[in-house]
């Protein structure tokens, strides 16, 4: 019977190693970790839905400023 197949050098195996290339690795330097929102999901919903709108030249951006302004106050 065959032996199985060893993995290449350089190749990656397992998907958490997907991750793990980045520019400035061979460098030394870290990956830049992405800063937890400082708001909860729902605020979050309702400024993704403001930008729709915003993108969608629903509605003015000085609109759009104040509405936003009015969702990052609320508690």
């Amino acid at each position: 019977m065959p032996a199985p197949p060893k993995a290449k050098p350089g190749v990656i195996s397992t998907p958490k190693q997907i991750n793990t290339v980045f520019p400035g690795k061979e460098l030394g330097f870290k990956p830049i970790e992405v800063p937890a929102v400082p708001f909860s999901t729902a605020k979050e919903a309702q400024l993704q839905a403001l930008l729709t709108k915003y993108k969608a030249d629903q509605i003015m951006p000085e609109e759009y400023q104040k509405q936003r302004a009015e969702i990052l106050a609320q508690p």
